[in-house]
């Protein structure tokens, strides 16, 4: 049974992810705003089998991104970037990413 977190999720605009500190960035969960900016429906982009988030995003963005997010997570704090994401029709599209990590108590990234 979904719960109000999903309905709120998927009312949200944009896209909104939730996903592990991998090295794929295996989705956790995403709303349906990423069919809108992406052109992959949300199932297919969840789970350890799903298209990788780092195919997603254009080659020459990735160490920029990967560096933002590296010293966010460092310092425990959120982040902003911009990448630009391949959509499924090939197109590219510029995307506005704000995140912040999920850390257990004992400041261990486990989202």
């Amino acid at each position: 049974m979904a719960d109000h977190r999903d309905a709120l999720h998927n009312i949200l605009p944009g896209m909104l992810y939730r996903c592990l500190p991998d090295e794929r960035f295996t989705m956790l969960s995403v709303s349906d705003g990423a069919e809108a900016l992406l052109g992959y429906s949300a199932a297919e982009l969840v789970g350890p089998d799903a298209v990788p988030w780092r195919e997603l995003i254009h080659a020459d963005d990735h160490e920029l991104g990967r560096e933002v997010i590296r010293r966010a997570v460092a310092a425990q704090r959120p982040f902003e970037t911009e990448f630009r994401f391949r959509r499924r029709d090939g197109l590219l599209r510029w995307g506005f990413v704000r995140g912040q990590g999920v850390f257990d108590d004992a400041g261990a990234l486990i989202a």
